[in-house]
């Protein structure tokens, strides 16, 4: 598992490679293996755009070997959304300056990241799930440990 890459798609490569999921080239070489992404994609570094094609390249060519690459959004990735559909617009109950694009960028959000954002990316954003239980572990993106889970049942997978 893997979060928070921001944009910093060499250093995440390099990682990749460190961790024999990809070989020299990039490309999926961990097999059967499973890769599990949960968000922070873009901003702050300087190719959040090309982490988000990586990531989409990676999932297919790990299928293909019978492997996974699995990816969540996260907070990044939902500002970036809220910046490009509603661009300077107020924050309602807010008092944000430039409204949801001036707290994307505030935020580390980086120009070349909407500029380069495609529909192809925003449908696959917008497609990610929100959290994935995988084995008896819930997936999420996450920035801290505090966060309770309140239910009247126990989190349980689902029966084949």
């Amino acid at each position: 598992m893997a979060a928070d890459i921001n944009g910093r798609r060499d250093e995440f490569r390099q990682v990749l490679r460190d961790a024999g999921l990809v070989d020299s080239t990039g490309r999926w070489s961990a097999g059967t293996a499973r890769l599990w992404l949960l968000g922070g994609y873009v901003d702050r570094g300087p190719d959040g755009v090309g982490v988000i094609d990586d990531v989409r390249r990676l999932a297919d060519e790990a299928d293909a070997a019978g492997g996974h690459t699995g990816a969540l959004p996260g907070n990044h990735e939902a500002q970036l959304l809220a910046a490009h559909r509603f661009g300077d617009a107020s924050v309602t109950g807010g008092k944000e300056p430039g409204g949801f694009r001036g707290g994307w960028a505030r935020f580390g959000g980086r120009e070349d990241d909407l500029r380069r954002l495609t529909p192809e990316h925003i449908d696959w954003l917008i497609d990610l799930p929100a959290v994935a239980l995988v084995d008896d572990h819930l997936l999420i993106h996450s920035d801290t440990t505090r966060y309770k889970i309140i239910s009247p049942h126990p989190v349980r997978p689902p029966t084949p």
